[in-house]
């Protein structure tokens, strides 16, 4: 059994009409929406694929100064002086 905590928040009036419709047209409850909205939501932002940031924190520390748009600056990286 999966223990559930209930939470009273205040939503915007389009967006809880964005809940209800997409309730209905995937006949599920509203909650059940709400909760998968939120774990994709936090998916997207915790995803190492999706952060880019840490990657260009990795590489800073190992190259002090590293260009962050190295790889649209390539050709001046390669072919000049």
């Amino acid at each position: 059994m999966i223990y559930m905590i209930r939470k009273l928040i205040s939503l915007p009036k389009d967006l809880d009409k964005l809940i209800i419709l997409t309730a209905m047209r995937e006949n599920k409850p509203q909650a059940e929406i709400i909760r998968e909205k939120l774990r994709a939501g936090f998916a997207v932002k915790t995803s190492p694929k999706h952060d880019g940031n840490a990657l260009l924190n990795i590489a800073e520390q190992a190259v002090p100064g590293l260009d962050p748009y190295i790889s649209g600056n390539i050709d001046k990286y390669l072919y000049e002086k």
